[in-house]
């Protein structure tokens, strides 16, 4: 088989929904947002999704690429600062079991492909660092050779269609409502990784307040579906 179409078809599957890390249970605070009754219908949503890509090319997209292109010790630095920088506990700590599930997936499946994947685990069981999926993601990326470009369109197109899938179900919408949404923001992604492929990890964590606001109040929700 071409290595450039089996590169891309190990990314898709890396990022399919179905992929066995968990990546279903997280909302990223979306469930607080509909119990407040901010997001009730699909005019809501394409909002919600809007602002979501405003700051995605400083925030997860941004981390996938500076770790396809990391050293060992800008690694170090690029995990502390998007530990920090992921405000909300639930949020934070879900980004590491998605990060730990995501490696032990494919240490199970063939670790020797991966040696930057398998690295990176050295480092977070050593205690240097925090393990964080968009991070663990780019690694494997490199890994498997794909484009970066491609990998990081790919990766931030599962993370719209994960807040697709959880606001249909939550609010709820039709999945022609959700995937009318999802097909009208397939335009903006290759515009935000563009965007994301000239900043550097200075930029790292800029926007978002609201979102982590609505993530840190998930925390206090008396009953709920989703782990953050």
């Amino acid at each position: 088989m071409n290595t450039e179409i089996f590169a891309l078809l190990e990314m898709m599957q890396a990022c399919d929904s179905l992929f066995p890390i968990g990546q279903f249970t997280l909302s990223n605070g979306l469930e607080s947002f509909v119990l407040e009754e901010r997001l009730s219908n699909d005019r809501h949503l394409e909002q919600y999704v809007e602002g979501f890509m405003a700051i995605a090319s400083y925030n997860d997209v941004l981390l996938l690429l500076l770790a396809y292109e990391a050293g060992s010790d800008q690694l170090l630095s690029i995990d502390e600062i998007a530990f920090a920088s992921k405000t909300p506990m639930e949020i934070r700590t879900g980004s590491q079991r998605l990060s730990k599930r995501f490696i032990g997936t494919w240490e199970g499946i063939a670790k020797d492909k991966y040696p930057k994947l398998m690295k990176y685990k050295e480092l977070v069981e050593g205690g240097r660092c925090k393990g964080i999926f968009p991070i663990s993601v780019g690694l494997y990326a490199k890994d498997i050779g794909i484009d970066k470009e491609k990998a990081a369109a790919l990766f931030l197109y599962s993370q719209l269609s994960g807040i697709v899938t959880n606001a249909v179900k939550t609010i709820p919408l039709s999945q022609k409502d959700g995937q009318s949404v999802l097909n009208r923001a397939l335009e903006a992604i290759p515009q935000v990784v563009r965007k994301s492929l000239g900043l550097t990890i200075e930029d790292l964590g800029v926007g978002g307040a609201m979102y982590d606001i609505e993530g840190m109040r998930h925390e206090n929700l008396y009953s709920r579906q989703y782990m953050s």
